[in-house]
């Protein structure tokens, strides 16, 4: 089936791109398709939107039908959506066998009560959609998910392979929320979202993803130029267990935790970058609370917290560090790591080095902490007191 917009609704069968229709919304009215007999709606080239085509958004999905372009560049899919005129893009919900491809998902804009106010650009509960080759750039939630809302209940594991997550908005989770999901993302790009804060509630978490009881695959990912005014730049994650792999996170910022935040979480993490993240307060590479994450061939350097854990602040965590380098760090306390309220990781083959504290713990402040070293080398870091390593109250 096709779709154009120099189609028509009425005069035309759909069946070439010269005989297509104008809309999706006809496009899939008129199809029947199931389990043994898939549809795809292929685009062409040009946008679809109210404004040009005629276009009813969001686009409401069902099984067994996917939705092609001629590319990111080319295929549009706008639903000029603004405060006065809420539209979300497209809508996945109960749906089984989809795949979206080669096309941009722009202009979505949810508000009003649940479930219209969550993802902007894409909204995906209990199905498993396959996105390749797809750009979601410029939506807005008014809650969750600004890009990609995704709650599945660990029923489904939605596939993303070379998709862009750009410039999308939320209070949480500025380009990806996920609920009780596990996705698989493959060459995403996750770059300048922004999380928001909101009057007497309590939101700007998870600039660029937000994870909440999901455990999401990330491989040949990048996390990079997010912005969050409150906690978990790159990303916010919470009784989740990601596995990351290749993965890069950098230039994001927020109040605490500007590359990442970690709460009550154990994710893997190998051959991992955070690098160049900030934070106002606490944790400018990373912030981890009462989690136990693996690191192994993992590099944290040149992140910046105002005042303690310029790379990594520990609280009540007991990460492992395997081949882990912490390098030119700076914080007012910490410069390379800050640990307190027992927190006992245990490093192996670490470097801290070139780390900067304006006042205690250059490459690391302690205190009520134990962390276990093995083959650790700290050189070149500096403070005002302990340039190395500055231990308090019953550290050891």
């Amino acid at each position: 089936v096709w779709v154009s917009p120099d189609g028509d609704d009425y005069l035309n069968t759909g069946t070439s791109a010269s005989n297509a229709f104008q809309t999706i919304e006809t496009a899939l009215a008129l199809i029947a398709p199931d389990s043994l007999n898939t549809i795809t709606i292929n685009l062409t080239e040009g946008t679809f939107a109210p404004s040009t085509t005629g276009e009813s958004f969001p686009i409401l999905m069902i099984s067994n039908v996917n939705l092609t372009g001629q590319g990111e560049e080319v295929t549009i899919l706008d639903a000029e959506g603004s405060e006065e005129n809420p539209r979300r893009v497209i809508t996945i919900e109960d749906c089984e066998s989809n795949t979206i491809s080669d096309l941009t998902i722009t202009g979505g804009f949810s508000k009003g009560e649940y479930p219209d106010n969550y993802g902007g650009g894409m909204y995906v509960q209990f199905s498993d959609p396959t996105l390749t080759h797809v750009t979601i750039s410029g939506n807005t939630a008014n809650y969750f998910g600004g890009g990609i809302y995704i709650n599945s209940y660990l029923a489904s594991s939605p596939t993303l392979s070379h998709v862009t997550i750009s410039g999308n908005t939320a209070r949480w989770g500025g380009g990806m929320y996920l609920a009780h999901s596990n996705p698989t993302l493959t060459n995403v790009t996750i770059s300048g979202n922004t999380v928001y804060p909101y009057v007497d509630v309590y939101s700007g978490m998870g600039g660029g993803l937000f994870l909440s009881y999901s455990h999401p695959t990330l491989t040949d990912v990048s996390i990079s130029g997010n912005t969050s005014t409150d906690t978990g730049g790159g990303m916010y994650v919470q009784f989740s267990d990601p596995t990351l792999t290749h993965v890069t996170i950098a230039n994001n910022t927020a109040n605490s935790g500007g590359g990442m935040w970690l709460n009550s979480s154990n994710p893997t993490l190998t051959n991992v970058s955070i690098n160049v993240n900030s934070a106002y307060y606490l944790g400018g590479g990373m912030y981890i609370a009462s989690s136990n994450p693996t690191l192994t061939d993992v590099t944290i350097s040149g992140n910046t917290a105002v005042i303690n854990g310029g790379g990594m602040r520990l609280y009540s965590s007991n990460p492992t560090l395997t081949n882990v380098t912490i390098n030119g760090n700076t914080a007012a306390t910490g410069g390379g790591m800050y640990l307190r309220e027992n927190s006992n990781p245990t490093l192996r083959n670490v470097i801290l080095t070139g780390n900067t504290s304006a006042n205690y713990g250059g490459g690391m402040y302690l205190i009520h902490s134990n962390p276990t070293l093995t083959n650790v080398t700290i050189s070149g870091n500096t403070a005002a007191t302990g340039g190395g390593m500055y231990l308090r109250e019953n550290s050891n």
